[in-house]
């Protein structure tokens, strides 16, 4: 599946979600409630991506990120590499 639809179907899914508005923004600091949320859409993503190269896209996003699991870095990361090379 390309990216394009992929990205599609997975934002109308997070967007069903209480995930919605972390694929927008990131989590706000101490929010608990926003910042497990945001570390869930992270494992949504993860796991949604399965392997290759998405998969490192998505753990470079946490590794980057001083290691926090956090689904609005996982998702521009992924936005960022795959729109930009069209």
């Amino acid at each position: 599946m390309d990216f394009e639809e992929w990205s599609r179907r997975a934002g109308a899914t997070i967007k069903q979600s209480q995930c919605k508005k972390l694929i927008e923004r990131v989590a706000e600091v101490g929010n608990v409630a926003e910042e497990t949320r945001s570390q869930e859409l992270y494992n949504m993503l993860l796991n949604s991506v399965a392997d290759g190269h998405a998969l490192n896209l998505v753990e470079k996003a946490r590794d980057n990120n001083g290691k926090v699991e956090c689904g609005y870095t996982a998702w521009k990361a992924l936005h960022d590499w795959y729109l930009s090379r069209e």
